[in-house]
């Protein structure tokens, strides 16, 4: 009997389209990966990611929320409190650092796998003209960065077209 047809002794794998066995590609994808994360380990990195010394180990996510009053920014930082950030701004440009550093490993297990990142950042976002940088607020809470800017009341200069001539 062939392998397709009912009745069949034939133990099932796992196929993809047009019956191709998934098992030896998953298994092929598998070594692929290893020995690239083998290859990128050479280049040294101090979180032991993986990822090499020039990118940044731990880059925090923000998101940036304007209403009629307020420029809303939050920006995760798990496991930071207000004594391991400084935030600055100059020219409109919000700057955030800080360094998010490893606890003590525990040396009762053996390390199978670490994606936790750690280390120093920084983050500089453009804010909007409009802001009063003066009256921000900031807190943290939770591993949340929470930083409120009053905007200005002021109006802002309409953007206009600006003709061009041919000399």
């Amino acid at each position: 009997m062939s392998a397709g047809k009912a009745g069949s002794k034939t133990p099932k794998r796992a196929s993809g389209e047009e019956g191709v066995p998934l098992a030896p590609l998953l298994q092929l994808r598998n070594q692929i990966n290893s020995e690239f994360e083998k290859f990128m380990s050479r280049f040294g990195s101090s979180s032991g990611s993986g990822r090499p010394p020039l990118l940044p180990a731990f880059l925090p996510c923000a998101n940036i929320m304007q209403s009629e009053k307020t420029l809303h920014v939050e920006v995760e930082l798990p496991g930071l409190s207000d004594k391991d950030v400084e935030i600055a701004i100059a020219d409109n440009v919000l700057t955030i650092q800080g360094e998010r550093r490893q606890e003590e490993e525990r040396r009762t297990a053996q390390l199978y796998r670490r994606e936790f990142a750690y280390g120093a950042f920084r983050r500089s976002l453009t804010l909007p003209a409009s802001v009063v940088a003066e009256k921000a607020r900031a807190s943290v809470k939770n591993g949340m960065l929470v930083i409120d800017f009053p905007l200005s009341t002021k109006r802002q200069p309409q953007a206009r077209k600006i003709r061009v001539v041919t000399e």
